[in-house]
């Protein structure tokens, strides 16, 4: 691989003390042909691009900008045709492939290396290019701009000035190396150049702080503001099928050319750091978690890049979809897609500068980083009952974390699942194991509910699309027979003083399981039925309210374990049964809900609480 020179004062070049430098200036009238070879001075031969219609050379108007007569370039001369790829593709910094192959660009190739000074008129507005002809790569930031006046030239951070420049790119070029000069979408004329052969020091640059962008988190409330305040912006709501709002997607309609991406005067936060290279409408924050780039030639940049630092990318694409890269050296992993699905990609930099990614046939980028670690990728979890899952409505269990192959479509499967017919077997998927964000039935905020009608062992396979309709569904294939699994009902809430707190309830004949709460003072109070003390298993849906409107009442709770049906009866106290009876022995139940006597020891139920029996 070439060695990289950049440019920072003429001070970095160690030139002799015999060293001539050797000029060549175009001629009046001279015409260039198709791909002419012009051994121009001793050690720099000039080659002119295939234009296919340039221009006799001529001086320049009696008002336009002239060298003096010591610089000694008179004449200048250009094409008739910008510069453009074999297939009128436009040049990507880095991307050889995308190297101009017709109009206007000038080859400068040295057999010894030395100092390179282009006399030229650059065009207002235009992007500036020097790429070396064998990587691509672009050199015009580091060259050392100036007038034939003499005056220093800044050239900005698109690659371009801001009046036209009639004057010198002064740049450093190794043996062997071949520059190419020329502009997008304009062309750029040549007076000529002088070369100062001599030994050319390379600056390798600082590293680049540690940073990393993640396109898979939403935008900040900041963003969101300044691009609505932007009309150059397009915003699309998305909706769930609940017609809840769950995501936007941000469209920008006009182009990036080598700057950061703004929305109302200000750099997005999401992409702060980075610069885009992206054509009208091709510049996409889809769904709020992914970046995405339609056609081929769009992508992001990062500027300030050290020779030696490590790139990382994750990206999303379809069979042969994926990035060209510029200034970069693969070192793992892959850039173009094989198949649908995620693909990582590890890279070192070739040299100070920029380095960029091109889009082929688009991509969606997920993450990227320079000198740091790529941010973790979204997990997505089902949490729920425990017959269901295994464990409690546990978030951060990660038996239940979902797999994907595009991180768009999760899925998870759960075998060998014992479920009663008939029992709602409430779920919801979570991100990054916390409830921040969380969806459940039709992409809400309400639990999703599995039912079977059969009671056996299934195979349940969970889906979750993370799209803006964020999808949550459970299907069900029953692989075994299973007997009925018998269960402790238990009341819990206001009646029995907390929300953990179990008073258990007793089966009659009837099949009819019964609490009774006494002497209760007036009030609301809620309350719900659950199966072994546990959540997995709960009803109704929706908490039980009942008044109570006089102190010492009682309340009634039952459950049909058939139907799922809760009722609550309030009785209020009378002066006949506000006298006390005589007592009679209190029925005992184990935790299987069997009736036992005074024989059996240990943990017991007498009404509706637990105790010690001896």
């Amino acid at each position: 691989m070439k060695k990289i020179f950049t440019l920072i004062a003429t001070a970095l070049f160690a030139v002799g003390a015999q060293a001539q430098t050797e000029k060549y200036a175009v001629e009046e009238g001279f015409t260039p042909t198709d791909g002419q070879e012009v051994q121009a001075t001793a050690s720099v031969k000039l080659v002119y691009g295939p234009d296919g219609a340039w221009n006799a050379a001529k001086a320049p108007g009696e008002s336009d900008p002239k060298f003096s007569e010591a610089d000694g370039f008179p004449y200048f001369v250009a094409g008739g045709n910008n510069p453009k790829t074999a297939n009128d593709k436009k040049f990507t910094p880095g991307n050889a492939s995308t190297l101009p192959a017709k109009g206007t660009y000038y080859c400068f190739t040295a057999n010894q290396s030395g100092i390179l000074e282009v006399a030229m008129k650059l065009n207002s507005g235009k992007i500036f290019y020097i790429a070396d002809a064998t990587d691509g790569m672009n050199y015009s930031p580091d060259a050392v701009l100036t007038s034939c006046d003499g005056e220093t030239v800044t050239l900005g951070g698109d690659l371009k000035v801001t009046s036209a420049l009639t004057g010198f790119a002064k740049i450093g070029i190794q043996k062997d190396q071949t520059l190419m000069f020329f502009c997008d979408g304009s062309k750029l004329s040549l007076f000529g150049f002088r070369f100062t052969p001599g030994e050319v020091t390379e600056d390798e640059g600082t590293p680049h702080a540690a940073q990393a962008w993640d396109f898979m988190s939403k935008l900040s409330e900041t963003d969101k503001n300044n691009i609505k305040a932007d009309s150059k912006w397009e915003v699309e709501e998305k909706k769930n099928d609940n017609e809840e709002t769950t995501a936007f997607d941000y469209k920008y309609t006009e182009k990036f050319e080598g700057v950061p991406a703004t929305a109302n005067g200000a750099e997005l936060e999401l992409t702060k750091g980075l610069k885009f290279r992206t054509g009208a409408g091709k510049f996409e924050y889809y769904d709020e978690q992914r970046l995405a780039f339609a056609g081929n030639g769009h992508g992001p940049i990062i500027p300030d890049c050290a020779k030696g630092d490590e790139v990382k990318i994750r990206f999303k694409a379809k069979d042969g979809a994926g990035f060209e890269v510029g200034n970069l050296e693969l070192n793992s992993g892959t850039i173009m897609a094989t198949e649908v699905g995620v693909f990582e990609a590890v890279f070192t930099v070739k040299k100070k500068g920029e380095v960029s990614f091109s889009s082929v046939t688009g991509a969606e980028l997920l993450a990227l980083s320079v000198n740091a670690d790529l941010p973790a990728a979204p997990t997505w979890t089902i949490a729920g009952a425990e017959p269901l899952l295994g464990s409690e409505w546990k978030t951060d269990d990660e038996a239940n974390d979902m797999t994907t192959i595009d991180a768009l479509k999760y899925t998870l499967v759960k075998e060998n699942v014992t479920l009663e017919a008939n029992v709602g077997y409430e779920y919801k998927v979570a991100k990054n194991h916390a409830w921040g964000e969380s969806y459940g039935a039709n992409g809400g905020s309400s639990n999703a509910v599995l039912k079977v009608d059969e009671t056996g062992v299934y195979t349940v396979t969970f889906t979750f699309t993370a799209d803006n309709r964020k999808a949550l569904t459970a299907h069900v294939e029953k692989t075994g027979e299973a007997e009925v699994v018998e269960h402790t009902w238990s009341v819990v809430g206001d009646l029995t003083g907390g929300w953990e707190e179990d008073y258990f309830m007793e089966k009659g004949e009837d099949g009819i399981y019964t609490l009774n709460f006494d002497n209760v003072n007036a009030g609301t109070y809620e309350f719900k039925v659950r199966a072994d003390q546990a959540w997995s298993i709960n009803y109704p849906k929706d908490n039980v309210v009942v008044t109570v409107e006089v102190d010492g009442s009682t309340v009634t709770v039952t459950f049909n374990e058939e139907t799922k049906e809760v009722k609550a009866e309030v009785t209020a106290p009378s002066a006949i049964n506000s006298v006390k009876a005589g007592k009679t022995a209190a029925v005992r139940y184990n935790l299987a809900g069997q009736k036992v006597d005074a024989s059996y020891q240990g943990v017991v139920i007498e009404n509706g609480k637990k105790m010690i029996q001896k």
